[in-house]
């Protein structure tokens, strides 16, 4: 009796396409952009009630770092995003793909 199981498929992003296996960022580089993002966040929002700063893109700018260093961000902006404004996601999940791998090399 063969009690193997059939290898299981890769995890995907519901396109069909296998996703990306990142390795597991650097204590010190995780919290480095959590502060960050956090920051760019509060930023953000103060942007949309004070005049001169882009409120908007700050927000924006800050979700964008905060998904590099946490999963359920990235889920949450590629549910938000990936639908709506498909060229924008593109260019957003570049950017956290080519920065994932630079940000792993840091140890």
């Amino acid at each position: 009796m063969n009690t193997e199981r059939p290898p299981s498929k890769p995890p995907t992003e519901g396109t069909g396409k296998p996703r990306r296996q990142h390795p597991p960022l650097a204590l010190w580089v995780r919290l480095l952009l959590l502060g960050l993002g956090w920051f760019l966040l509060l930023v953000g929002v103060l942007g949309l009630i004070l005049p001169g700063i882009q409120g908007i893109l700050t927000m924006l700018f800050g979700a964008a770092i905060l998904s590099l260093a946490s999963d359920a961000v990235y889920r949450l902006m590629r549910r938000l995003l990936r639908d709506r404004w498909p060229g924008l996601w593109g260019r957003l999940n570049g950017f956290r793909d080519r920065w994932r791998a630079r940000l792993a090399r840091w140890r």
